[in-house]
């Protein structure tokens, strides 16, 4: 079977195309991340010297590209309290936000596209809707500044909390793009995008079709305004850009090579934090140690996220790495709302209730999941997250019946779960609604006994399209 990465070619931006939006002042980097602002440039011609060089892309990675390097990247996080600090050791690099790669194998259930049917494209790709961005759209292959600005501020305070993420090396906007092979200007392409939503709106009736009008509207205006979607290209560091869904769909022949990857990169951050501790992909029982790390770790990261009264809600495959990390946190939500008064315009909200000289309540930012979960009384988000995490370690061992066999389901499951209940600390910040740590963690052993060890169905929480936006 062929290797499904590909080696892609990248063009810097010129400089003058570029504005520097954010760069992490914590990261000692061998390099100026703004160096990295390529965008793909599948066209290019001429000869290999004149072209730009070529990246790592990966299936399923749409937007980003990684530079195939392997090398320590330290973050340290002081503390006030005289306590020892936070260290964290990255390894790797990836730009993101630089062109839409493998278009022919894109899928999406929240943008409704099948797999193949984008085949062909363009460099970027404008999708008039979608339910996971919070314009109402997507322009596959590009990012938001803005989204990015919510991964720069959750990444750093879950890092500073012990948790293993991603680190935002550089944020930079830029103004140009690259389609077949002819740089145009970002200001061009969204005048290509209203066309496409000003054609929807001729096939609207006023009096039947008033809310999808308005709602078309809006995007309009948010595209038109300097405010709106303002492409960039984030630099990331993680310890592993591969995910569990690359291994889990990667050829036989080639899943051991991934595993060696990220224990390579497991073991210079090892090094670098002085642990005695060495991974090898090489035998059953090192594997066996692997994969128990990196399901403790992914506990232990959404115990930390719960711990600090945040939810992912996108915890599938695709945002969890073979190094035991949550990455992709432009989705992160808290959990709970809190406010002065009586908040009356939540009470209909099920976790109502007042506090004080005020009130608390369920965030609405976490939409359809704020409801109560029938089994278990908590809110839909958590128990999302508990089985999402749960359900992603489960599909990866199912479609690799040979590290299966080397493991202990059920050690898999008494991992993520005492994870879990590390990562929550002592806090309880769910206190005001009656949740408690203990109840929290009897949920998560559950979960994870039912859907990893035992293998029984589970419900799953999916965000899809509403028939006015199919």
């Amino acid at each position: 079977m062929e290797n499904p990465f590909r080696q892609e070619y990248y063009k810097n931006i010129p400089d003058e195309k570029i504005e520097q939006v954010y760069r992490n002042p914590r990261l000692k980097l061998p390099f100026d991340p703004k160096d990295l602002v390529m965008f793909l440039d599948r066209g290019a011609e001429g000869t290999p010297e004149d072209k730009a060089r070529r990246l790592r892309t990966i299936p399923y990675h749409h937007r980003s590209a990684d530079l195939g390097i392997t090398t320590p990247i330290n973050e340290y996080f002081p503390t006030k309290d005289g306590k020892p600090g936070v260290h964290h050791v990255y390894t790797q690099f990836d730009i993101k936000g630089s062109g839409f790669v493998h278009p022919e194998e894109h899928e999406s259930k929240k943008h409704g596209l099948i797999a193949g049917e984008l085949a062909g494209s363009s460099e970027a790709v404008f999708v008039p809707e979608s339910v996971e961005t919070p314009m109402g759209y997507d322009i596959l292959g590009l990012l938001d500044a803005g989204m990015i600005q919510t991964t720069i501020e959750k990444s750093r305070y879950l890092a500073a909390k012990g948790m293993r993420t991603e680190a935002v090396a550089g944020v930079y906007g830029i103004d140009v793009i690259r389609m077949d092979g002819k740089d145009i200007s970002v200001k061009e392409f969204k005048k290509e995008a209203i066309l496409i939503l000003q054609e929807q709106l001729k096939e609207l009736v006023r009096g039947e079709h008033d809310t999808e009008i308005e709602t078309i509207k809006e995007k309009i205006k948010g595209l038109k305004s300097e405010d709106g979607f303002r492409p960039a290209i984030e630099v990331r560091c993680m310890r592993s850009v591969l995910r569990l869904r690359d291994l889990k769909d990667a050829p036989a022949e080639l899943r051991l090579e991934l595993i060696r990857e990220a224990v390579k990169s497991l073991n210079i951050e090892m090094q670098y934090l002085g642990l005695d501790k060495k991974f090898t992909a090489e035998t059953a029982e090192g594997r066996k140690e692997w994969i128990e790390f990196i399901s403790y770790w992914i506990g232990k990261d959404v115990g930390i996220m719960h711990g600090q009264g945040l939810v992912h809600l996108f915890l599938h495959m695709g945002n969890l790495t073979l190094a035991g990390e949550v990455v992709d946190l432009d989705s992160v939500e808290p959990v709970l709302r809190k406010g002065k008064g009586e908040g009356r315009e939540y009470k209909d909200n099920p976790y109502y209730k007042r506090v004080g000289d005020g009130y608390v309540c369920v965030n609405v930012g976490t939409e359809e999941f704020r409801i109560p979960h029938t089994g278990y009384g908590l809110p839909v988000c958590l128990v999302k997250d508990l089985r999402d995490s749960c359900f992603s370690i489960r599909m990866l061992l199912k479609n690799m019946p040979e590290l299966k066999s080397e493991v202990s389901l059920k050690v898999i499951s008494d991992k993520i779960t005492q994870g879990y209940l590390d990562g929550l600390g002592d806090e309880n910040v769910f206190e005001d609604i009656n949740i408690t740590k203990e109840r929290l963690s009897m949920v998560m052993k559950e979960i994870s006994e039912k859907v990893i060890e035992r293998n029984e169905k589970f419900e799953s929480f999916q965000k899809k399209l509403t028939e006015s936006t199919k």
